[in-house]
């Protein structure tokens, strides 16, 4: 497709340029309405709530290596789970990571990993608003491949509900350098310590992930640049949004003259968290040709990074 570049003028001229370059959203010009002055307006949103809460709410983590906790040398996989989840829960607005040690001296472990575990009544001895209950479940070394399973449970304490739980299986990427057959059985080999360490981490940052969108506030679109191609949105690191993070931009439609709801999500395009800064992020739009995001559009941050899924909700805009 020929692009006159002197019909387009200088500041449309720039945005075409920068496409083509590295994604660079402060050098991209506002070059149609869509960057200046169209906005999607939610008529039907309820007025936003202003909370009088300005305390964080305090998460106390417990990682649990279950049938593995004798093994040698696994205090680096509990390490690596608990640091995983602390680094993004963190870095959310609304949580504080609390002293865990002499919070669970009187809270037998079997306790926390049980079905139920406000029965015995005594995570109310915990000091902490919500807790974090991370446990390797099960392990399988197998043609220099390792794979394992980790389970989560957000607990909330005031209420004594069971919030969410979630079991994770990382992507088994970790190949062991050093094969033989007898690290088959061997689930203490140095090797396989180091990579199952990696795996808990991976899964660890899942879950505090699912987490955080769980309690993430409404995301918009605050401003965009070159024709829709770059997106500002109204979250970054305050909510722990890191660097490909995929995103999906919606807007809520009345489709109840057609028998449908009368708020229901319409997705108008997909995303990649490009930049993230304090309290905003840049996306880059998909197609932004095909697409008609703008300010004020909702924008949903998709769970961890996973292709399928991404592909997915970009085939049904398509």
């Amino acid at each position: 497709m020929k692009v006159n570049l002197f019909a387009l003028g200088g500041a449309a001229l720039l945005g075409v340029l920068v496409s083509g370059c590295a994604f660079d959203p402060y050098t991209m010009a506002r070059v149609s309405p869509r960057d200046t002055t169209d906005m999607y307006v939610d008529a039907g949103a309820d007025a936003p709530r202003v909370s009088g809460k300005t305390e964080k709410a305090k998460v106390a983590v417990k990682v649990s290596l279950g049938a593995y906790a004798d093994k040698k040398g696994y205090e680096g996989v509990a390490d690596a789970m608990d640091s995983g989840i602390n680094a993004d829960l963190a870095n959310f607005a609304f949580f504080e990571i609390v002293d865990r040690k002499s919070l669970f001296a009187l809270v037998n472990e079997s306790v926390l990993t049980s079905d139920n575990p406000f029965e015995a009544n005594t995570l109310s001895q915990v000091e902490a608003d919500y807790i974090v209950v991370a446990r390797l479940t099960s392990m399988v070394v197998n043609l220099r491949k390792l794979s394992a399973q980790f389970d989560f449970k957000w607990l909330d304490v005031a209420s004594q509900r069971v919030v969410m739980t979630k079991s994770v299986t990382p992507d088994s990427k970790y190949v062991l350098g050093i094969y033989n057959a007898s690290m088959q059985n061997d689930d203490s080999n140095s090797a396989v310590v180091a990579a199952l360490s990696k795996l808990a981490g991976d899964a660890a940052k899942q879950f505090a992930h699912a987490i955080t969108l769980k309690y993430m506030p409404p995301v918009r679109v605050m401003e965009t640049r070159g024709n829709g191609a770059a997106a500002r949105i109204s979250i970054g690191k305050n909510y722990g949004l890191e660097q490909g993070n995929m995103v999906c931009f919606y807007e809520i439609v009345d489709n109840s003259a057609l028998g449908g709801k009368k708020r229901d999500f319409c997705d108008l395009a997909s995303g990649t968290v490009e930049i993230v800064e304090a309290d905003s992020a840049w996306i880059k739009v998909n197609d932004p040709d095909k697409t008609n995001v703008r300010k004020g559009v909702y924008v949903r941050v998709l769970e961890g990074q996973d292709k399928d899924v991404f592909n997915n909700v970009w085939s049904t805009i398509h």
